[in-house]
């Protein structure tokens, strides 16, 4: 009876290895589109990632930059952000504050396309009632102290920008409940239409960047 018992362990512990074996491949090599889901106004669309796999590649950037050619990794960046210094500032800031770096590019992408001067004005009945500035367009009503206690040039500087902006970011993911996916849909200030298409943009440039990334 022992010996039956101890083979049907062995024989579970086996099928087991080979579902996760299964899963692992179809996964990695099938990656699925997020699913959006929305709820009482709410639009949430699932991290194909966690936290700690998204982080991989900062761990690898780190590793690089102690050991290997770590100007490879800003050519790359480079060539993202058609800028060499911004993309120094993204990867530097996304680095310090734990924000996986090819969502830090992917949200700077679906933002401003990188554009240090880009300037958007959100209109509401005819009326414009706010304004978006930089990099990562920020928002003129969310930030009225920053308003107050800066020129308005102070937001097209790409270092107070970028700054800024992953630092709302990471708060942002503090607040709700470690989720990427309510960070980026709230970045934005509140769920409205277009916000499920946003950040499926969002993780697409994010896909697009660790493919990137990974044929170094």
């Amino acid at each position: 009876m022992q010996k039956i018992n101890l083979a049907l362990q062995i024989f579970a512990t086996i099928l087991l290895g080979l579902c996760l074996v299964g899963i692992y491949f179809i996964y990695y090599q099938f990656p699925i589109e997020p699913t959006i889901e929305v709820h009482e106004k709410v639009t949430i669309v699932r991290e194909k990632q966690i936290y700690f796999e998204r982080m991989e590649i900062n761990s690898r950037i780190k590793q690089i930059q102690a050991y290997e050619d770590y100007d490879k990794v800003i050519n790359l960046y480079g060539q993202i952000a058609g800028d060499r210094e911004i993309a120094m500032l993204i990867l530097n800031n996304a680095l310090v504050k734990q924000i996986p770096v090819s969502l830090a590019f992917a949200l700077a992408a679906q933002e401003s396309s990188f554009n240090p001067r880009a300037k958007n004005e959100n209109i509401r009945n005819g009326k414009v009632v706010s304004r978006d500035h930089g990099i990562y367009q920020i928002n003129s009503a969310r930030f009225k102290a920053q308003y107050k206690n800066h020129e308005l040039e102070w937001f097209y500087i790409p270092e107070y920008n970028i700054e800024l902006g992953l630092t709302i970011l990471k708060d942002l993911y503090g607040q709700y409940g470690h989720s990427w996916d309510l960070s980026i849909v709230k970045f934005n200030g509140r769920y409205e239409k277009g916000a499920d298409m946003h950040l499926i943009n969002v993780y697409r440039y994010e896909r697009e960047f660790d493919k990137m990334f990974n044929g170094l």
